[in-house]
This record gives structure tokens, C-alpha cells and sequence, in this order.
């Protein structure tokens, strides 16, 4: 139903209600009021409609921010297990622990391997700044240490997986560009399609020259994301599956995968156990918890 024939049914119950009310000066006002408020809203966002569908970079910028929006609004505290596939077919597996918080809009997470012995405490702190990039940090118990991500290195793996650690931070949309290039059906479910460029100064801190994001329009989250590298080859390719709703509009996926086009290698995590919260205790998101060993 499009806003139109919503204005439409608006001024019809408007009527209605002026026939069954006493015509009073004040309820005669009362509705006049009304219908002039609803006529305005719904011109308003018919205008914002179109506005959109003549730009795909508002549409795709609007697609983003919704996403952003009901992705920030739970904390949770994750069990996960990780499966590292090498080109041969070769896996190695690992168990890690992970803590997400969302405060003021902006992502705090703490993760950590739990095993097995040669990575565990292995971890990393990333925390969303109100600009630019965040702050990471990784912790390697053999140094005893954590170390600062500078921002060049954040196109590099982390520990030995085929996620980077640009991968494994929260997306500033502010720093990218979005254009919506339409719909695509993705695993039976309707999803925009949104390619994402970095803006000038971003360049240096990014491995990919776009990415094509692919969002279902019931929920709002991606489920699959196409990443070119800097040559314009189809690098790299991440997948969700196994959606589901934790908290009001928010959905996360049980299953998430990396995988390397060329290469044929690809990361598994796959969820075993989610704790969602309203808050989490904000001495989890330090360097101090990150360099404790369990």
C-alpha cells in the first residue's frame, strides 16, 4: 500500500469522525489538525521515497544506516567454535570466547581464544571511536603483551584465519560511500543490493576497493558480502547463515564464513552459545582484561 492511498484513507476516517462527532468548534479543529499533520507526514516521506529512488547513493546510504541501527541495539556475550580450511581440505580447529557491548551507538569487543594451547589467550580489543577507524589491540601471550593495530596493518589476517582485522572491526559508514544497484534473491530471500566504496583518506587502511553488500529487505542484514581487492578481482567472499532474532529488530547470524575465492580456503565460526545482554561491564573492554590468561 503506497502512501498515497494511505493519504487517501486518512482524509476518508477523517470525515467519518467529523460526521459522529458533535460539531463543536473544538473537534472540528481537533480534526482539522489531524488530517493536516497526517497529510504532511506522508507527503514528507512520499518526498523522501522519491527523493531516493532518483539518487542510489541516498537510497544505499538510507539501507546502510537502518542496518547499522538494528545491529548496535544488543550485547552479548558468544561461544564460538572456528574452523580454518586450508586449499587441500585440511582443517584446523579453535574455540574462542567473544564480548560484544553497544553503547551510545558506538561497538566495544573483547575476543578471545580459548583453545586449543597454541593460541590460547591469544586475543583482540576493538573499540569504536566516534571517528575514523578503531582502536585495536592484540594481545599474544608469548610477548606477554598487547600491541597496538596501526592503521596500515589492518588489512593484515588475524591469526592465521582469513578474517583481517579490518574484517573483525565495527564499519564507520561515514567513511564509505554506498550506492544501491537494486534487488538479487539470496538463499530464497529478497535482498538490496549495495556496493560500498571507501572515501579519499580511507584508502590506505582498507584491502578492498569496493564491496557489494547484499541486505535482506525483511530484516536489514547482510547476508553476504562480495570483496574486491585493489586489482578489481573478486578476492574474497563472506556468508551468513543460520539467522536469528536476539533482541527487537536485531537479527545475528549463527554461522558466519570467509571465504577465499581464489584461493579456495576459507574461516568458519559457528555460534554454540549466545548470551544477549542489556549491558556488559565495561572493565571487560580494556588492556587489562585483554592481557589476563585463564
Amino acid at each position: 500500500m503506497n502512501r498515497i492511498v494511505l493519504l487517501t484513507i486518512s482524509f476518508f476516517l477523517a470525515s467519518v469522525i467529523l460526521i459522529c462527532l458533535p460539531h463543536s468548534a473544538s473537534a472540528v479543529s481537533q480534526v482539522q489538525g489531524y488530517v493536516q499533520n497526517q497529510g504532511q507526514n506522508q507527503l514528507q516521506g512520499q518526498q523522501k521515497e522519491d527523493t531516493e529512488s532518483k539518487d542510489p547513493f541516498k537510497k544505499g546510504r538510507s539501507i546502510m544506516e537502518e542496518v547499522e541501527k538494528r545491529a548496535k541495539s544488543a550485547s552479548e556475550h558468544i561461544l564460538l567454535s572456528m574452523i580454518i580450511r586450508d586449499s587441500a581440505g585440511k582443517e584446523r580447529k579453535r574455540s574462542l570466547e567473544v564480548w560484544n557491548e553497544y553503547h551510545n551507538g558506538k561497538r566495544k569487543n573483547l575476543m578471545r581464544f580459548t583453545g586449543p594451547q597454541m593460541v590460547k589467550n591469544t586475543g583482540l580489543l576493538s573499540l569504536e571511536r566516534e571517528a575514523g577507524e578503531d582502536d585495536q589491540w592484540l594481545y599474544l601471550p608469548i610477548l606477554r603483551k598487547s600491541k597496538r593495530i596501526a592503521a596500515a596493518a589492518k588489512t593484515n589476517e588475524f591469526v592465521g584465519t582469513d578474517f583481517t582485522f579490518e574484517d573483525l572491526s565495527a564499519e564507520n559508514i561515514d567513511d564509505f560511500k554506498y550506492e544501491f544497484q537494486g534487488e538479487q534473491e539470496i538463499g530464497g530471500n529478497n535482498c538490496f543490493v549495495v556496493k560500498a566504496i571507501p572515501l579519499e583518506g580511507r584508502e590506505k587502511s582498507t584491502g578492498y576497493k569496493e564491496r557489494i553488500i547484499f541486505v535482506r529487505k525483511d530484516i536489514y542484514a547482510p547476508v553476504e558480502i562480495h570483496h574486491y581487492d585493489w586489482d578489481g578481482r573478486f578476492y574474497k567472499k563472506w556468508l551468513a547463515s543460520d539467522l536469528v532474532n536476539v533482541k527487537d529488530k536485531c537479527w545475528r547470524a549463527n554461522r558466519e564464513e570467509m571465504v577465499k575465492v581464489i584461493e579456495t580456503k576459507g574461516t568458519i565460526l559457528q555460534v554454540d552459545k549466545r548470551i544477549t545482554k542489556d549491558t556488559l561491564d565495561d572493565n571487560i573492554f580494556t588492556q587489562r582484561e585483554l592481557t589476563k590468561e585463564y
